[in-house]
C-alpha cells in the first residue's frame, strides 16, 4: 500500500528503542519523542532548537541508563549530543 503525499509516514521500526516498558524513544528526521513512564507523558525535542540554520537529521538515539543517553546528528561534521536527564534536555 502506498501513501499518498500528504499522508504521515511511520518512523521505521528501527527509529523505535526501548531500555524497559516505560523507557521508549522513536526518532523521525529532525524531531524526537522521549517517554519515561510507559507513554502517559513523552518529551518533545526537535533540532530546530539546536541551529535552526543547519539541515542536520538525527541518526540514532541510544541510552546506556534511564537518564545517560547519546544523540548524533547525521551530516559532516556529525554533532553528538548527550542528555542526563532522560531526553529532557541535549546538550
Amino acid at each position: 500500500m502506498y501513501n499518498r503525499w500528504d499522508e504521515p509516514l511511520p518512523p521505521p521500526c528501527e527509529n523505535i528503542k526501548s531500555r524497559n516498558p516505560n523507557h521508549l524513544w522513536v526518532w523521525m528526521d529532525t524531531e524526537a519523542a522521549i517517554t519515561t513512564d510507559g507513554g502517559k507523558t513523552w518529551t518533545l525535542w526537535s533540532i530546530e532548537r539546536l541551529k535552526p540554520e543547519n539541515r542536520y537529521f538525527i541518526s540514532s538515539i541510544e541510552f546506556k541508563d534511564e537518564a545517560h543517553g547519546t544523540m548524533i546528528l547525521g551530516r559532516d561534521p556529525k554533532i553528538t549530543l548527550h542528555s542526563n536527564d532522560g531526553g529532557k534536555t541535549w546538550l
